[in-house]
């Protein structure tokens, strides 16, 4: 792993693959870790020919954090948000999207696949809106062009989402389980030991709960995109879970419906969140295949 300087941010990053190869850049979910994005899943991708980087957003892991900003009141954040104001928060998405941008600069790389899950994709889908020129093609995988008009959370994964996680660790990891066996909805597909495995290697790595609340004021005041991404054309690939319930599939319809270029993947078993490692292999040959579609 390294780290470079990107949009006034030091950001940690890990590469795999040919630094020749076409780029796939994956942006991890709120409060996820770089880790989060299952080793073997990268490797596939990279094997298919691909530069892969994976890397800690801005407020987690090992990449710089806004100490100085302090904690968000989310409550009024929310309030702003229904009242038409202009809320109070330390960044945006959009924010994060230039972080995205700047990284690939650094980097030396032209353009890329913006492959982003949840919060990421959200983040994948303002990068190309905002650095167009950077997003060859794009896949929004379990997330949202925002909107109140859509489906709401089922209310034990708001419940979830919510939890205060504890810190000591052993309690985090199995704290970690029961909330993404929430978001799981029910799912046979779900690996509660992978799931354990990478709380535990997250909580090792960097146990930090006011990046998540920063970050978590970014996702809540963003504004729906459905309108702008309509004139995203680049090939883009919308996954989703059939079973999430805190996302619901409506989102990634209204994903698919808003890009010009998209097709929907829908997944019978997939709930929300990476814990499946028997789905796996068809994410990567489905992201693989819209990044080979970004360089025609």
């Amino acid at each position: 792993m390294a780290n470079v300087e990107a949009n006034g941010m030091k950001l940690e990053y890990e590469a795999f693959g040919d630094a020749s190869d076409p780029c796939i850049l994956l942006l991890m979910g709120l409060g996820g870790q770089l880790v989060r994005w299952p080793q073997a899943l990268v490797e596939d991708l990279a094997s298919r020919g691909f530069r892969v980087i994976r890397y800690d957003h801005r407020d987690v892991g090992l990449s710089e954090k806004m100490d100085s900003a302090g904690v968000p009141n989310l409550l009024e954040v929310l309030q702003a948000g229904e009242q038409g104001k202009e809320p109070d928060i330390p960044y945006t998405l959009a924010d994060m999207a230039a972080d995205a941008a700047g990284l690939l600069d650094a980097l030396g790389i032209q353009s890329a696949c913006a492959c982003g899950v949840s919060m990421g994709g959200m983040i994948a889908q303002r990068l190309a809106l905002n650095f167009p020129q950077k997003v060859s093609a794009l896949v929004s995988m379990e997330s949202t062009p925002g909107g109140k008009d859509l489906a709401p959370p089922a209310d034990d994964a708001v419940a979830a989402l919510l939890a205060v996680p504890p810190n000591d660790r052993k309690a985090y990891v199995e704290h970690m389980v029961w909330v993404f066996t929430v978001f799981s909805g029910g799912s046979p597909a779900f690996d509660p030991d992978h799931e354990r495995k990478m709380a535990a290697v997250s909580f090792d790595r960097c146990f930090y709960p006011p990046g998540v609340a920063r970050q978590t004021a970014a996702v809540l005041s963003a504004p729906p995109r459905a309108e702008e991404l309509s004139r995203v054309a680049v090939p883009a690939l919308v996954l989703h879970g059939q079973r999430d319930p805190l996302i619901p599939p409506a989102h990634g319809r209204a994903t698919a419906d808003a890009l010009q270029n998209a097709r929907l993947s829908l997944y019978e078993d997939l709930g929300h969140g990476l814990a499946y490692p028997s789905l796996w292999p068809k994410m990567a040959e489905e992201v693989a295949q819209t990044a080979k579609l970004g360089l025609e």
